[in-house]
């Protein structure tokens, strides 16, 4: 093999080389930018929905620790689709639970004897769905329907509320997530699961 022959050779091998090396460098770094940005959109998916939990537990304990005060005997005081208000005790003292759409970004709140406390801030939306016991075991059939009107029941409904629905929309970085969750109040039969 001659001289030059064999340089051009080399060459060839090493334009080659360079060229694979470049390859494999450049899906290297692909896929390290691919698994970083699948990492962050998790993590983003991930806060919004810590972030819109939190304040979800924090109304589904007390809803469930609601007591039954006056005529009937009502867990509820007062409810809308996105406020309610609950007693506390069986001395009536209540707190009431409501999204303040004016203050930007929104906020939910807590007032509880003329006091009010921020839970949550950046809500979108807040919706309260109220229901009823029909009477049947989960083997007959639904346990609940909704009241009348869904999300604000009448005066006559009030102290037969057995379930409130609470659904709460969180947004993050581009991600919105609509967290939802039911919670059997004290006053509802025990017969009656509510599945």
């Amino acid at each position: 093999m001659r001289r030059g022959t064999r340089r051009g050779f080399v060459l060839l091998q090493v334009v080659c080389s360079s060229a694979l090396a470049l390859l494999v460098g450049a899906m290297l770094v692909m896929f390290v930018r691919i698994t970083a940005v699948s990492q962050q959109l998790t993590m983003d998916q991930h806060t919004a929905e810590l972030t819109g939990w939190r304040p979800m537990h924090r109304l589904a304990d007390n809803l469930r620790k609601a007591q039954s005060y006056g005529t009937g005997n009502p867990t509820l005081l007062a409810a809308t689709s996105s406020s309610l208000t609950l007693y506390d005790d069986s001395l009536g003292n209540t707190s009431q639970y409501w999204l303040d759409s004016i203050a930007q970004p929104h906020t939910l709140n807590r007032t509880r004897a003329s006091t009010t406390q921020m839970l949550a801030i950046g809500i979108v939306s807040l919706k309260f769905t109220y229901y009823l016991a029909t009477g049947n075991t989960p083997v007959q059939g639904a346990c609940w329907v909704t009241t009348a009107s869904p999300n604000a029941p009448s005066a006559a409904e009030m102290p037969n509320v057995v379930a409130v629905g609470i659904t709460i929309t969180m947004p993050l970085d581009g991600a919105t997530r609509d967290l939802t969750t039911t919670v059997r109040i004290r006053n509802a039969p025990r017969t009656v699961s509510g599945h």
